[in-house]
Parts: C-alpha cells; sequence; structure tokens
C-alpha cells in the first residue's frame, strides 16, 4: 500500500478503538455509494450533462476523501473542476482512469484490513 493511494490513519485509528468489525460495513457502504456515483457520472458523460459530471464527482471524491482514498478523490476532483471548465475531453481522460484507481484502491483497503 502506498501513501499515495490511501492514507490509512483514518481507519486504522477507528478499528483500533472501535474493532475490526466497525469499519468493514464503513467500506461496505462506501464501496456501494461508489458504484452508484460511478454509474452516475458514467450517466452523465454518456449525455455530456457538464453539471451532473460535477455534481457525481463532487460527491465522489468528498466520499474518497472521507475514507483517506487520496488517489480516488484526487481524479474525482479532477473531472469536477474539468466538468466545471466544460473540457469533455479532460473529463474522459480522467474518468478513463478513475476504475484504475478503484481497483487499486480497493487492493489497498483490503491489504489494509487483512494488516489490522
Amino acid at each position: 500500500m502506498t501513501q499515495n493511494v490511501i492514507e490509512a490513519e483514518q481507519l486504522t485509528v477507528l478499528a483500533h478503538a472501535a474493532g475490526k468489525e466497525a469499519v468493514e460495513p464503513i467500506l461496505d457502504a462506501f464501496w456501494q455509494s461508489n458504484d452508484e456515483l460511478a454509474d452516475q457520472l458514467s450517466n452523465a458523460l454518456s449525455s455530456q450533462d457538464i453539471d451532473a459530471i460535477a455534481k457525481a464527482a463532487h460527491a465522489l471524491k468528498g466520499s474518497a476523501s472521507n475514507l483517506g482514498a487520496v488517489r480516488m478523490a484526487e481524479t474525482a476532483r479532477e473531472i469536477e473542476y474539468a466538468g466545471k471548465a466544460s473540457d469533455l475531453p479532460a473529463v474522459r481522460s480522467a474518468y478513463d482512469r478513475l476504475f484504475g484507481d478503484i481497483e487499486v484502491t480497493k487492493a489497498a483497503f483490503v491489504q489494509l484490513m487483512a494488516s489490522i
């Protein structure tokens, strides 16, 4: 797990304070929300709805930031700002990286949880 993928401190502190079983439902809810937001983003991009792109990316950025998923949050931020600038090529470029970032983040969280 590298620092540029996740910041483990938030979940590590919570797991040590409340137990590992307290963190697992949080991660499950995060991934469910992430799937919904990724679908919203995909639909918005398909319809070239700039406002919906920026809104979904903003929500994804916030959700990822709250759990310390820094790489995902950064990519979502790029999508959000490109959407606000009506720069669809930049949106598509960042969007294309997003799903790789999601997979790397999932692996980092799995590794973190296994180490707790």
